[in-house]
This record gives structure tokens, sequence and C-alpha cells, in this order.
């Protein structure tokens, strides 16, 4: 069987070690990638040193002075070869499976209907606690619900187990989302307005595409990859409030959700932030920037607005 021309895209920030690692993982899969693309916006050179002394995979690199990881995966969108089949998105901290992209082709030439999948991030299941359980009850989760949803609190739940079977689903997760290359034929985009860490730009995404194409997003448990979660490059808890405020008020109005079910979902969030990060300023952070919403809620909603304003690196 030919392989498939597939082009992995990771955008990276001031993660070198992290991805080191993550590239020295994927060069060990069984086969490998037609290319990797690494859209570095880093502050040194350290990135571009390990790109170019790499030399078992073929690496792509390209540098862009603006931090946000939606738009670096933009970048490459806009400049995808058409000959490519299979277009991935990685985060800098992952693990891959030996099989990975055995599996990856397998299901792309099987399942002619599935435009997107996303992988079995396998340690994210023995990582909810049981208040997290009920933060998700309260966000109405069901229990013994294994599918990655969107509630009717438009959250995106995360699965207790994970599932045996391909199901599915209405949204991808973060470090690992795959699509056929005709999805961005399309003009689908990663949302332009979330600056660095990019908050919920997978949220967006899937469920832009999902809306369009209902049932053409799948979990493919034999495809599995482990997320990191590296604590380096993140924004502050305060700006991480801030963003998930903002975005998800964004988010209510561009896919006309409810307001009543953004207000309860942001008293949940706060609770759960509070029982994290063990500070009264929580609450006071989340009544600021409700109040800083509630006055810009038109220039939000009319992307009159500038989205970082308090975002800061």
């Amino acid at each position: 069987m030919e392989q498939l021309k597939t082009s992995v895209i990771i955008p990276t920030l001031n993660r070198k070690s992290d991805l080191e690692k993550t590239l020295a993982n994927i060069s060990k899969c069984n086969i490998l990638p037609s290319e990797i693309i690494i859209i570095d916006q880093s502050d040194n050179d350290e990135t571009k040193s390990l790109c170019d002394n790499l030399k078992k995979i073929n690496i792509r690199y390209f540098y862009t002075d603006i931090k946000s990881s939606a738009l670096a995966r933009n970048i490459w969108i806009d400049n995808l070869d058409k000959k490519t089949d299979l277009v991935l998105f990685l985060d800098d901290d992952v693990l891959l499976e030996k099989n990975f992209f055995e599996e990856l082709e397998k299901f792309f030439l099987e399942n002619k209907n599935a435009k997107w999948w996303v992988a079995n991030i396998s340690n994210i299941a023995r990582q909810i606690s049981f208040s997290k359980k009920v933060w998700l009850f309260l966000l109405s989760w069901k229990w013994g619900q294994t599918d990655f949803y969107v509630t009717k609190w438009w959250f995106n739940a995360m699965p207790f187990i994970n599932p045996n079977n391909v199901k599915n689903i209405e949204w991808a997760p973060w470090c690992g989302m795959f699509f056929r290359k005709c999805v961005f034929d399309e003009w689908f985009r990663f949302e332009k307005n979330f600056m660095k860490y990019s908050l919920m730009e997978d949220c967006f995404l899937s469920y832009w595409i999902q809306e369009k194409y209902p049932n053409s997003l799948f979990f493919i448990p034999s495809i599995k990859m482990i997320h990191c979660e590296s604590p380096a490059s993140r924004i502050a808890n305060k700006q991480r409030i801030y963003q998930n405020i903002i975005h998800r008020y964004y988010f209510v109005k561009k896919f006309r959700k409810s307001i009543v079910a953004y207000l309860w979902t942001m008293f949940i969030f706060s609770l759960s932030d509070f029982m994290q990060y063990g500070t009264f300023k929580v609450f006071w952070w989340y009544h600021k920037w409700l109040k800083y919403v509630r006055k810009n809620r038109n220039k939000i909603w009319d992307e009159d607005f500038n989205f970082n304003k308090f975002i800061f690196w």
C-alpha cells in the first residue's frame, strides 16, 4: 500500500526540551509522516538549532514572532501542499504509540465519510478526580458517559474511561487533531482572535465543522498518544481565567447559545478554580472579568475588541 502524504504541524513556544522528546518519539514510529512542520514562536534560537540538527525525520522549520498557537496553525494551513492527504496538529509535548501512523492511515482509507478524528489520549482518564466528576455533573455531564461531546451548557466534556469502540464525537481535544486536507479547502480555520495559549481554539474549530458536517468527527481508540502537559510557557492563572471568560462568551454569541448557560458555567468554573488554586482571589477575578464582558459585550460580538488586552508574555 502506497503511503499517504501526511503533514504534521507542531506550534511551539520556548519548549525546546519538550519538543526534542516529542520529535525523538515520532522518529521511533513504525512509519514516519511525510513531513513535520515546526512553527516556532520562541524568544531564542534553541528550537531552530534543534530542528537543524535532526536528520532522521523530514522537518520543515518556520519562524513567526506572533505568539498564538491558533494563528501558528493557520499559517501552515494556508501553505499546505495540494497533494497532502492528511493534516495532523500535535502539541509539542506529546508521545505517540509506535503504530500511531499505521492506525491513522488505516482509518483514513476505511472510513471515507470521516472528515476528521482524534486520538485516544490514554493518560487523561486516570487524571479525573472525584471533585472533577462533581464539576462535570453540574455542567450536565451524564454519569457513565464516555463520549467527548458538547453539553447543553456547551462544556466540552472529557471521558472518564477510554472507550473500546470507534465513536462519533462533537469536538477535538487540543493536543491531537487529524483532518482530511479537503476540510481546509472550505476555509475552516482556527480562531484568529485567540493569542498565545489560545484557550478553546479546539472547541471553536470542532463545533464549527460539526455544525456543517454532523457525525463526521470520530474518536479512534486504536490511535494512542500521551499528553505530557508541560508547565513551560503557559499563561498565569489569572490570565487563563480571563481567556476562559472572554473566549466562552464569544463562543456563546458565535454559536447562538444561552446566556443563562454561560453564567451558570462561569459559576461552576469559579468554584472549580477556587478548589484548584486555593485562593479567594479567584472569585474577584471572575467578578472583575464578567463585569468587563458586560461592558464590552457588543464589541466582543462585533470583534471590535482586543481579546488579548490582559494577556502578557
